[in-house]
């Protein structure tokens, strides 16, 4: 009768060297042939070890490459900063103090403009601030870019005419707008009936001159502030930001330079693991080979398999043979169930697998038990056994 294959396939089974070697052994399988396996295998895991360890070695070579190109750069501009600050860091906190203050004198030459801008009808306190406090802006705006003319190399010729030819202008224009701040204010004072205005109608020039300096005081001391303390903050930022650069870059390659000699000592020991691995596994198999083609296996008897498949078909029953209480048509699954295992169980006593094989070794004792005969007769009734067929 043709029973079907239901077992899985020899090579789908976990391989174990001695397994493979025991049977191979059993079945005058030259030994070179499993050896050479053992080789290739051995051979296989090496070119995937050194696969993965070359990848991660370029990407760590190309980083290499990357900080070699971008670090001499970064270090000369490191140079250039310590040479215009020194062994020292800049200072911060006076340019910050400085630029405060300049914003301060904007502030509070917006607070003494706000009223004068009634001339240009602006009568709303908010607006007055605002435009008093950009008319203020501008002007030391102007005054900067007046400096820039003498300091900067970058700034064409043209523009650094215009820029002075319109400080000129700007100057001349808040005298005369400081002139017409103290007449303002006088005026204002004699109809309020305050003292202030008959004070300043008989000292004209000491009034002109006092709202003159208001007037060109806080936007050049401003445009000054401003011109330092942004040069000041400025190296202080370039300082930090080349010095924190220079240094990633110096610790990351030194990092990278010891990630990478550890890839290749982490090859140089995998490698050697599996040369020991190699020589442990031919150890293993030519021992075993010489077991199997010496010792052989003993096959099971045929009544086992009948065992084992009556052994899971009442493991099934107890488990789930209450179903056919339910559905009485279910019972006839375990009659189906038996001969699957069956099947199962006839393919492995029928041909196992290395590692069934393996387990199956015949075992030769130095002195034989009394009963040892018996053990391999058929069983005739309980507790004895028939004579043993020839």
């Amino acid at each position: 009768m043709f029973i079907p294959i239901v077992q899985s396939p020899r090579h789908a089974q976990e391989r174990r060297v001695e397994a493979d070697g025991f049977f191979n052994g059993a079945h005058d399988v030259p030994v070179e042939s499993g050896l050479e396996e053992l080789d290739a295998q051995c051979e296989k895991k090496s070119a995937e070890l050194k696969q993965d360890t070359i990848e991660s070695q370029k990407r760590l070579e190309a980083r290499i490459e990357h900080i070699a190109a971008v670090l001499p750069e970064c270090e000369q501009l490191w140079d250039a900063v310590r040479e215009r600050t020194g062994d020292r860091m800049p200072p911060v906190a006076m340019p910050t103090i400085i630029a405060f203050v300049g914003i301060l004198a904007l502030y509070a030459e917006a607070l003494l403009l706000a009223p004068a801008m009634d001339l240009l009808n602006v009568t709303r306190r908010a607006e007055q601030l605002v435009t008093a406090f950009g008319l203020a802006g501008l002007s030391a705006l102007v005054y900067h870019f007046c400096w820039l003319t003498f300091t900067s190399e970058r700034m064409p010729r043209i523009w650094k005419l215009a820029c002075r030819a319109l400080g000129v202008l700007l100057t001349a224009g808040l005298i005369a707008w400081g002139i017409l701040r103290g007449l303002q204010v006088a005026y204002a004072a004699k109809l309020a009936e305050n003292p202030l205005g008959d004070f300043l109608n008989r000292h004209p020039t000491l009034s002109a001159v006092f709202f003159v300096l208001v007037s060109l005081g806080a936007p050049v001391v401003a445009a000054a502030a401003a011109h330092f303390a942004a040069d000041e903050l400025h190296l202080f930022w370039e300082w930090v930001r080349t010095r924190s650069r220079v240094h990633a870059l110096r610790r990351e390659h030194a990092t990278v330079k010891k990630q990478l000699e550890g890839a290749q000592e982490s090859l140089n020991h995998g490698l050697r693991a599996l040369s020991e691995d190699r020589k442990q596994s031919r150890a293993v198999y030519q021992q075993h080979w010489t077991r199997g083609r010496i010792h052989g296996a003993v096959q099971e008897p045929y009544w086992t398999v009948i065992m084992r498949a009556t052994i899971v078909a009442l493991v099934y029953t107890i488990l789930f043979g209450w179903a056919a209480f339910i559905y009485p048509l279910s019972a006839l699954i375990i009659p189906l169930f038996w001969f699957i295992a069956f099947l199962y169980f006839r393919r492995q006593w029928q041909s196992p697998g290395p590692i069934s094989y393996f387990d199956l070794e015949r075992v030769r004792f130095a002195e034989k038990a009394r009963d040892a005969e018996a053990a391999h007769e058929r069983p005739r009734g309980f507790g004895t056994f028939g004579k043993r067929e020839e």
